[in-house]
């Protein structure tokens, strides 16, 4: 039990909120939540219901729907990074793997074994700058067993999501179009474009950021045979390239089929959990479900290809 103490003055706060609109219908509920996070961080929940022209809420919007807005994009947020972290482990391993199986443990070191020369060179200074920072076990183990040069499935561990996917950029092409198989494309620039942009949603659900009713500064590459799903399901939406929803298909094509099924019944909890929070402020097409669930439904979760 949290030990009692003073709370903070939130007058202003809400003062502030009622200002610009917003219906308090009961000031101690509103008082508690602000003692939880600021009402700056609060209002950028709000943005479904404010009129910028007009710098004022919607008529009659409450301070309660504002806070489930938030609820609901924080429960999102939780179980999104779970899987965005099984992603990243997974794409560590198979760049990893791929490239030593061409090169060797230590190819990694050689220019000549990837696109652009400039490319390499920051790869192998950011590596060497995290293992002289590291403080990670593994690192003083590293630098035991083989001085500075790790075999690259252990530099890898040292590399952040968004490294990874300039790793993956300066591969030569043979390997990245061995990469895009393990997952089941042909498609190695759409690949990347998943991994570039899974970054930025990683990194917004780790520090706390809003998902809903937004647009992502990187675009998703929309396979051909998901936009015609989409066009079958819902002829009249429009996916946004930059949009949760695109990053949500990037994940399903990523993870293994049992978890990209968990993935979507995280998102049916969602939706349920919080029937007045729509799957539009999302970006979600009215199928979503029906439209995720046939990714990857050829493949059965042995891995093997299904009899037609």
């Amino acid at each position: 039990m949290k030990k009692s103490g003073q709370n903070l003055d939130v007058d202003q706060a809400l003062y502030g909120m009622v200002k610009a609109g917003l219906v308090i219908n009961n000031d101690r509920f509103a008082r508690r939540v602000l003692q939880e996070l600021s009402a700056f961080h609060l209002q950028e929940y709000g943005r479904l219901f404010y009129n910028r022209k007009q710098k004022k809420y919607e008529r009659g919007t409450t301070f309660e729907e504002v806070y489930q807005v938030y609820r609901a994009d924080r429960f999102c947020k939780n179980f999104l990074f779970d899987f965005l972290a099984e992603i990243e482990v997974q794409v560590r391993m198979v760049l990893a793997q791929v490239h030593q199986e061409a090169y060797g443990n230590f190819g990694y070191l050689k220019a000549e074994n990837f696109d652009l020369p400039q490319y390499h060179a920051a790869f192998l200074n950011d590596i060497h700058q995290e293992a002289d920072r590291g403080n990670e076990p593994f690192v003083s183990h590293a630098k035991r067993a083989y001085g500075e040069n790790f075999p690259l499935y252990i530099a890898v561990e040292l590399l952040t999501f968004g490294d990874l996917a300039q790793l993956y950029r300066n591969f030569l092409p043979k390997e990245k179009d061995r990469v895009a198989l393990f997952y089941g494309m042909d498609n190695s620039e759409a690949l990347y474009s998943y991994i570039h942009s899974l970054t930025f949603i990683r990194n917004t659900c780790a520090h706390h950021g809003r998902l809903s009713n937004r647009s992502f500064p990187d675009a998703c590459t929309i396979l051909e045979e998901d936009r015609k799903k989409m066009e079958d399901e819902d002829p009249e939406f429009t996916i946004d390239p930059r949009g949760l929803f695109a990053n949500i298909l990037a994940m399903c094509h990523l993870l293994e089929q049992r978890k990209a099924a968990a993935l979507i019944e995280n998102f049916d909890k969602l939706f349920r959990s919080y029937p007045d929070f729509s799957p539009d402020w999302m970006g979600f097409p009215p199928s979503w479900k029906k439209v995720l669930l046939s990714i990857n439904q050829d493949i059965d979760p042995d891995g093997q290809e299904e009899e037609s």
